[in-house]
């Protein structure tokens, strides 16, 4: 399976596409990190299957997939509308329970790469949860 194509699952955990530009934005991320990171393949698709290591070099991919599609600005601080807007773009959920989920999700931690990997990890909990959809 070609690592581009689960890209999406990095930051918003294969939710139904209304927007398939935005899957195209989050893969160009995904690129230019893995060129950045060195990310290996197996470590980037563990998520897939809700492996989410405490590993740095997976936190730094995160961060920085999360600061190319201005989840998180260059000083790591969480962008809470653009986090909703891509939500929104990429989610069948409604308004409310976007909402809901980015304020429980969209919390800054010790380093913007524990903020990366925190908000992503609590994106696919929802998905898995059926709370996004």
């Amino acid at each position: 399976m070609k690592l581009e194509l689960l890209i999406f699952t990095f930051c918003f955990i294969s939710v139904k596409l209304q927007n398939p530009s935005g899957l195209a934005e989050i893969m160009a991320a995904h690129r230019i990190c893995t060129s950045r990171t060195g990310i290996s393949p197996a470590l980037a698709t563990g998520i897939i299957s809700g492996r989410f290591p405490n590993d740095p070099i997976l936190k730094q991919h995160l961060l920085c997939v999360n600061q190319q599609l201005g989840v998180q600005d260059q000083s790591g601080r969480i962008q809470t509308n653009r986090v909703s807007q891509l939500a929104t773009n990429l989610s069948n959920s409604p308004s409310a329970d976007i909402s809901a989920i980015v304020s429980r999700c969209a919390v800054q931690k010790s380093t913007p790469q524990d903020t990366a990997f925190d908000l992503v990890k609590c994106m696919w909990q929802a998905r898995r949860s059926g709370r996004l959809q």
